[in-house]
């Protein structure tokens, strides 16, 4: 669709009988535009932005009673012409009374988004296919000298894409648009002396046959998001809600380390600052959010329930600068190019919750707010780039003992260095890494240390596009220190693992990968560890709208660093275990698209800490049933995700089985969007949970002036079940050099605080009960300029 824009410059009196001297000066108010027709995009035109400039009297009424055209091309000026009659004002005033005018007035039309682009290349060759013929439902273009191409404006639902080239044999490719995703449909075409013929590989993600992901307008409008799309992941089923929105991520019934963060492809100890209201890169940082509840790619080792994977952006030859700020922290980020084919972007955060709820509460209470510094740099060629991203968090939490409050402070410092190569018998990317991970617990009567200082390297091969199979072998190295210091005792031990895996995938509209990891870690002194971890993802489209999907693997990952390596008996942890299986089905109409899936985790190994102390490795179990719902038709859209679950731990052989500490039988998440006039958008999210399972006697509420614990129903098997309302208001407009971005972000509307358990990342082994932050309306505001697309309008 076409993106309009209409200034409105100046304005002047229509020829009228010259009024007497007057004392008094009157002065005239120009018209304000009210609404605007939307104009498509002419056939055939190229896809320059355009200017008409036109002349209008506008009457008393703010009606448009002629229009003459001042300057523009064809077609576009005839386009203006007819639906200038169309445009509504707010008249003109000349002290009290309305008044004809004319006035100049300049209607751009701005090329509609490019919606399709692919590739096409020569089977068995590097070669690009250039000036070839593409059809997309009977739309011609030709391919560039690289052999891309591009669509514009085409519409969510099925889609048919065809190569016209006497030199290639081809078949029609079908592919289907979802929301406003920009679409990949790559091609390798043979030769027409090859007796194969072209295959179409169209891809939204990896080949995880559970993967989930949300459209740009999906993270951009959701409320409680905040316009992060990191935060959206908590709104899909297979994760359940962290207590207080803090950002760990609890998938498919898992403890908080069984879950893998990873920034593109590498582990990462977080993605989330502490309290979880925003990931630690910067929004403009991130270009994909892959979330794999279950079973995942073997490129993703070392955790046993899911994985979320970060893919950062790909800095472009083009100069931006975004700046934003809203109740919780502020931010800038900038882009440059640096010669020819180099780019570096660079963003800068830093949050002031706590300053901000310092001004209604006391200092004591607003110690509950996070806050957090992060900082990223990006360097990105064609084969090679670097990536450092640093942070800092703190937060405060109560112990459970009399009136202690705990600060915990995490830092990380990271370099992530990228060489893409081409090898003879395939694709080679080399990530290398070094890292430095801090996090200090400091109590009134004791200090605590946990450092992990090290790094990694990844190497990876992945078959080349002219193989008919695909396939990836890779190798994961890691080294390290991690030390505990408390007060003047510390425990320190390096590490290393070596773990090779690889994959292969067969088939295309019925698919089966075949995957092996090897999990291993060495500490000296302790015998060396290593699992075999085997992976199956198979696939079966029926029809187009349509499709099986099933999963089967056993995974690895080590028992917590602070055990294994802070206490005597952490040298005889196993590496911990899980079985799992899971199915689901897609089906997917051209307004509403539904996922189910079921799965059914077995795990064993499990590092628990017993009711006397002791720390034991016992089993669990988990099972549930996922669903998802999308619909978007006219100016709504949303979704539905429910997740039913069970998670559950034994202590001991013969034990009885116990609910996990952060078991929510019940989540339901309804999200919904409506689109208005004038780019703006009403967004609503309501939640619903089952309650966690109450272990404790006593909760901790900050707030609270009087008294600092709140006693709980002993009698009661659950926490008070959680549901909140947040609600969000969002206005977009878009310039020729800049967009500006407004919303107002209501979260729990209706102020529900229930006890929660408190999470810090290191020894939950005590459970403490705690209560969220009251409703909190969050305004913020985010403008993008672009240099390089011409000066700002007056």
């Amino acid at each position: 669709m076409l993106l309009l824009l209409a200034l409105s410059t100046t304005a002047g009196a229509q020829d009228v009988p010259e009024p007497a001297p007057q004392t008094a000066t009157v002065v005239l108010t120009p018209p304000t535009l009210l609404s605007a027709p939307m104009l498509g995009w002419p056939e055939g035109q190229p896809y320059e932005p355009v200017d008409v400039a036109l002349g209008l009297l506008i009457d008393e009424q703010g009606a448009v009673e002629d229009v003459v055209l001042l300057s523009g091309p064809e077609p576009f000026g005839a386009l203006a012409l007819t639906a200038a009659t169309e445009l509504v004002f707010q008249p003109a005033y000349e002290g009290q009374p309305a008044v004809a005018v004319e006035v100049p007035f300049t209607w751009s039309f701005e090329p509609p988004p490019i919606t399709v682009r692919g590739q096409v290349r020569v089977a068995g060759t590097r070669d690009a296919a250039q000036n070839v013929t593409i059809l997309l439902d009977g739309r011609e273009t030709q391919t560039g000298a690289d052999g891309g191409f591009t669509f514009r404006d085409v519409p969510p639902g099925a889609h048919t894409l065809e190569v016209i080239d006497a030199a290639l044999r081809h078949e029609v490719i079908e592919f289907e648009r979802v929301g406003d995703e920009v679409t990949q449909v790559d091609i390798i075409a043979r030769p027409e002396s090859d007796a194969n013929t072209a295959m179409g590989v169209y891809y939204r993600s990896r080949s995880e046959v559970v993967s989930r992901a949300l459209t740009a307008d999906e993270l951009r409008t959701t409320p409680g998001t905040m316009g992060d799309p990191v935060r959206a992941v908590a709104n899909l089923p297979g994760v359940v809600r962290t207590p207080f929105d803090s950002g760990w991520m609890l998938v498919r019934g898992g403890d908080l380390e069984d879950t893998g963060v990873f920034i593109d492809g590498v582990r990462v100890p977080l993605i989330y600052h502490l309290g979880g209201f925003t990931s630690v890169l910067h929004p403009a940082m991130v270009d994909s959010v892959t979330f794999m509840p279950g079973g995942t790619s073997v490129r993703y080792g070392r955790s046993t329930a899911g994985a979320v994977d970060l893919g950062t952006t790909q800095v472009e030859a083009e100069r931006r600068v975004e700046l934003g700020a809203d109740l919780l922290h502020s931010g800038v980020y900038a882009q440059t190019p640096l010669g020819e084919d180099n780019a570096i972007a660079l963003a800068v955060r830093r949050s002031y919750l706590d300053k901000v709820l310092g001004l209604v509460l006391t200092e004591d209470q607003a110690r509950i707010a996070p806050r957090f510094f992060d900082w990223q740099a990006k360097w990105d060629s064609d084969r090679f780039g670097l990536f450092v991203l640093g942070y800092k968090d703190t937060i405060s939490a109560p112990t459970g003992n009399d009136d202690e409050v705990v600060e915990i402070d995490i830092v990380t410092n990271r370099v992530h260095g990228r060489a893409d190569l081409e090898t003879p018998v395939g694709h080679l990317q080399i990530i290398p890494v070094i890292a430095l991970d801090e996090r200090v617990f400091d109590y009134s009567t004791e200090y605590q240390q946990f450092a992990d200082d090290g790094g990694s390297i990844r190497a990876e091969l992945t078959a080349p596009e002219s193989s008919p199979v695909a396939w990836l072998a890779g190798v994961d190295g890691v080294a390290g220190r991690y030390t505990i210091a408390v007060e003047q005792i510390e425990r320190s031990s390096r590490y290393a693992s070596l773990d090779p895996y690889a994959s292969v995938r067969i088939g295309d509209e019925r698919n089966l990968t075949l995957g092996m990891r090897v999990d291993t870690l060495h500490v000296p002194g302790h015998l060396l560890r290593a699992g075999l971890s085997p992976r199956a993802q198979a696939s079966w489209k029926l029809g187009r709208s349509a499709a099986l999907v099933a999963d089967l693997g056993l995974v690895h990952q080590p028992p917590p660093f602070d055990m294994l390596v802070g206490l005597p008996d952490g040298r005889y942890l196993e590496l911990e275990e899980a079985a799992q299986v899971g199915g689901g089905a897609r089906l997917r109409g051209r307004h509403v698209g539904i996922e189910l899936d079921a799965y059914y985790r077995h795990m064993t190994r499990v590092t628990l800490v017993e009711d006397d102390g002791t720390v034991t490795q016992g089993q669990g179990r988990a099972y549930g049933v996922e669903s998802l719902t999308r619909w978007d038709w006219r100016d709504v859209s949303g979704w539905v995700a429910y997740t039913w679950s069970h998670s559950e731990r034994q202590q001991e052989p013969g034990d009885l089985y116990r609910p996990h500490t952060y078991e929510q039988p019940h989540y339901l998440v309804v999200v919904g969007a409506w689109s208005l006039p004038r780019q703006l958008t009403l967004a609503g999210r309501w939640r619903v949970g089952s309650g966690y399972p109450q272990l404790g006697d006593t909760a901790y509420d900050l707030l609270q002036t009087d008294s600092l614990e709140v006693p709980l129903d002993t009698n009661a098997r659950r926490l008070p079940p959680y549901h909140a309302l947040d609600i969000k208001l969002s206005k977009k407009t878009t310039f020729r050099a800049w967009q500006l971005e407004g919303y107002l972000d209501v979260q729990n509307v209706y102020n529900r605080r229930v006890p929660e358990p408190l999470i810090t990342g290191i020894d939950d082994s005590e459970t403490i009960y705690g209560f969220g932050l009251i409703t909190l309306p969050i305004f913020g505001v985010k403008g993008v300029f672009w240099p390089q697309r011409g000066a700002p309008p007056p």
